[in-house]
């Protein structure tokens, strides 16, 4: 996602997302720079797509191994208390990946293969 430049002055420009300034004298909005709000807006769905599709095929050429229902409790547990763990939608803010205690393979964590990316598990 890119800032979203407002005139300050003659010669800086805000975000209004982020607070970034910027010295320039063109118009905001010709002005592009990665807003520093991406963290909180998490991936694009490309991205996740791309991901996804990659950690199924890792799984699958592993054999398709799964955590037992104590390590995927254990492991939710960590992602609770992560600070890139978005509540409302049970997902990490840096991978898009859902994270839950269900026993599913659409939870991230029930893959054997998957990590964490922050390096938390």
């Amino acid at each position: 996602m890119r800032c979203a430049f407002i005139r300050i002055d003659d010669r800086q420009l805000e975000c209004t997302r982020c607070g970034r300034t910027i010295v320039s004298t063109f118009p905001p909005e010709q002005c592009h720079a990665r807003c520093r709000q991406l963290d909180e807006e998490g991936p694009s769905l490309l991205a996740m797509a791309t991901s996804a599709t990659n950690a199924f095929a890792t799984w699958m050429a592993a054999g398709m191994p799964r955590r037992s229902a104590a390590e995927i409790e254990a492991t939710f547990a960590i992602c609770e208390r992560c600070p890139q763990f978005d509540v409302p939608s049970s997902s990490c803010r840096r991978c898009g990946c859902g994270c839950s205690s269900a026993e599913s393979v659409l939870n991230k964590i029930t893959l054997a293969t998957e990590h964490c990316p922050d390096g938390y598990w």
